[in-house]
């Protein structure tokens, strides 16, 4: 059976609330991905992390636009990657430089360059955690009510076939 992808999808950052020790410095770790529930997800990292995370920056764009957004930035932060047992994975190394407003200010850059659908969430939902009012924050509810999620000041065109629904 072939899965079924989502018509839109979050791209979030994200920098831990916790210390990692690294060379004798505490440092956070700064990182990124895709997620359809961001609900879900901050709270998957605050469970596995025990203690609970945010999401600094959440973005909100069509599945296959997201998709891209995220390999775009894998492919310009690639030297900047943290390996763990040898395998790249979505954080920054510390040795990097590279803060989560330099990661924010580069996926900016990205959705300004590229013929993306893609937007932030209002302010008002940052940072994006585990409280009441990020509950309503699903793929279909901002797609049907774009204006009171999305930091925009009219219903972006892709979004406007939702809007009688």
């Amino acid at each position: 059976m072939a899965k079924i992808l989502p018509e839109f999808q979050f791209f979030y950052l994200i920098e831990t609330s916790h210390y990692f020790i690294h060379d004798g410095k505490s440092v956070h770790r700064v990182g990124y991905g895709i997620t359809i529930r961001p609900r879900k997800r901050v709270c998957e990292y605050s469970d596995q992390s025990g203690g609970e995370q945010s999401f600094t920056n959440t973005f909100y764009g069509p599945y296959g636009q997201i998709a891209s957004l995220e390999n775009l930035v894998k492919e310009k932060v690639a030297s900047k990657t943290h390996y763990i047992y040898g395998e790249p994975v979505e954080w920054l190394s510390p040795n990097s430089g590279m803060t989560i407003q330099d990661l924010n200010s580069l996926v900016l850059d990205i959705i300004d360059t590229e013929p993306f659908d893609i937007y932030p969430l209002k302010p008002y939902y940052l940072p994006f955690d585990n409280r009441p009012r990020h509950n309503s924050i699903t793929p279909h509810r901002v797609k049907m009510n774009p204006l009171k999620y999305l930091d925009v000041v009219q219903i972006p065109d892709i979004l406007l076939p939702y809007q009688d629904m």
